[in-house]
């Protein structure tokens, strides 16, 4: 019996990432065009750099794209592998993502396998396998399947206490993925003091972890000298982003430049609570739940002054709410977090579970002020998944086990096939726009749109979103002169084209339309300068 269950879970596996791949239609997610330019400029020579300008202060314009450099560098760096292994390509990154979500499966079964018994471990990995929240990541090319895959591993190394230099190695090079791994180092370090109090490890031991952890990050902390970063954290120098009211209908990004978070926190700790309640009350939180305000698009994510308006807050109906299962907390994710929550009760891992669950949590608080978006919970979830697992099912009988992945899968599956892929209708036009652009600009050309990260990657030409008000686009002509295009792209029925506005007009008359593709909904046009 147990042998056919491993032969499942391995054939979940694979039935799975097949379900991936035939739901993949190309890059979607600004991130993961973002990590594709990095990763291609790279192997170009180029370094952390992409071709998106964001506008920022006047002490920041230039064509070097700065918010790249503050990007974690073990995803981007693992793509342009992979390029120079398969070939820049689309694909290339999926196949590398998958290829991490299946590494992460394997951990979750090693992990599992070790903490209870193999029953555990096959049932953890179908659930976590068939989670909406890492297929829907995986599928969008982007670092969340690579973070897990680092994260179990370096929960492994902890639990087992067995390498002092791989536990080290994981934990540099699981924060080098996403820095917000900082708010578990604690609980690590913590956990290795229980350990050694109760003489299960040594001083010694404790040493080469640390020294192994700093040892990996010193070739980045290096570079963030030399760039004028902080060694450690590069969000140090990180910018509050402002969304105006007219947000999203002219994706308009504002940035304020912010040398020290710590100092702007203390000087506006009072908008600073006050947004960040507004956003965990009626924005983070019931979307963790799978209630709430579920069009993430609509909600402005940052801090912004008083003076501004919020942006209009849709609630979503009930067909909403299932057709975004696979990208917010589906049901089954917040049964998991309830009985986890419960192990710290009974549980003799107690100790283990507290010091995970409570480092995981502290930064779903912490971010919920400053960056409020679900991709923070992910792990959490999963390895809520893991213990519940373990501690509850665990002696479950092979009949009921069967039942229950059934009805489990089955589930997982509708959900899965619901997700929303990218219409040929639109991919076909959409590419040849782009071809169209590359051919009528040169390199050193700088093109206005709205949508640059798709733009930037596909035509290797510098991208800069698109202004809302004729002032500021006046503005960038003069920051940027080699700003001669202005490239148009909606996929939805859109009323700025259709519309009067200043800023329509004045493009209406300094520049000449020599692109222009409507059908349906989909609207493309490219302007260039007279």
């Amino acid at each position: 019996m147990r042998k056919k269950f491993v032969y499942l879970a391995t054939a979940v596996l694979i039935f799975m990432t097949l379900c991936i791949f035939f739901k993949y239609s190309g890059l979607r997610v600004q991130d993961g065009y973002d990590y594709a330019q990095m990763a291609r400029n790279i192997n170009d020579g180029n370094f952390f750099h992409s071709h998106v300008i964001i506008p920022l202060t006047v002490e920041k314009q230039t064509t070097s794209n700065n918010h790249d450099m503050w990007r974690p560098p073990v995803f981007p760096l693992m793509i342009a592998a992979f390029f120079l292994l398969l070939g820049t390509s689309e694909v290339t990154i999926l196949v590398m993502c998958v290829t991490a979500y299946c590494i992460f499966l394997v951990m979750v079964y090693i992990l599992a396998k070790h903490m209870y018994n193999e029953k555990a471990a096959i049932l953890s990995l179908i659930f976590v396998g068939f989670s909406p929240e890492i297929c829907w990541y995986t599928l969008n090319c982007l670092r969340e399947p690579v973070f897990c895959a680092f994260l179990v591993g370096s929960i492994y190394c902890l639990y087992t206490c067995r390498n002092a230099y791989i536990l080290g190695i994981l934990c540099a090079t699981t924060y080098l993925t996403r820095y917000n791994f900082l708010f578990l180092l604690p609980s690590f370090a913590i956990y290795l003091l229980v350990k050694y109090k109760r003489k299960d490890i040594n001083k010694a031991f404790i040493l080469k972890v640390a020294m192994a952890f700093f040892i990996t990050l010193s070739p980045w902390c290096v570079r963030n000298i030399s760039c004028g970063l902080s060694p450690f954290f590069t969000l140090q120098r990180y910018e509050v982003s402002l969304f105006t009211k007219d947000y999203p209908h002219y994706t308009v990004y504002r940035h304020v430049h912010v040398p020290q978070p710590l100092e702007y926190t203390v000087n506006n700790h009072d908008d600073v609570l006050e947004k960040g309640l507004y956003y965990s009350a009626l924005y983070y939180w019931p979307q963790a739940l799978g209630i709430g305000p579920l069009h993430t698009q609509n909600i402005p994510r940052y801090f912004f002054p008083k003076s501004l308006e919020f942006a209009e807050l849709k609630t979503a109906t009930w067909g909403d709410f299932f057709r975004v299962q696979s990208r917010q907390f589906s049901l089954h994710a917040l049964v998991f977090i309830v009985a986890a929550f419960s192990l710290l009760f009974y549980s003799k891992k107690r100790i283990f579970y507290a010091l995970i669950i409570m480092g995981i949590l502290l930064q779903v608080l912490v971010l919920s002020f400053v960056h409020p978006v679900m991709r923070h919970c992910i792990p959490f979830v999963l390895l809520c998944t893991v213990f519940v697992c373990g501690e509850y099912l665990q002696k479950i009988s092979w009949g009921k086990l069967r039942l229950m992945i059934a009805v489990f899968v089955t589930f997982s599956f509708v959900v899965m096939m619901g997700t929303r892929s990218a219409s040929p209708a639109w991919q076909q036009p959409t590419q040849q726009s782009m071809d169209f652009v590359k051919s009528s600009t040169q390199e050193t050309d700088c093109i206005a749109t709205n949508v640059p990260f798709e733009l930037s990657w596909r035509t290797q030409r510098f991208a800069l979103w698109l202004p809302v008000t004729v002032e500021d686009y006046q503005f960038l002509e003069k920051a940027y002169p080699n700003c001669r295009y202005f490239y148009y792209h909606s996929r939805k029925n859109n009323a700025w084209l259709n519309t009067s506005s200043p800023l329509k007009e004045y493009l209406q008359n300094n520049y000449q339309l020599i692109y222009q593709y409507e059908k349906g909904s989909l609207l493309i046009y490219f302007f260039r300068k007279k």
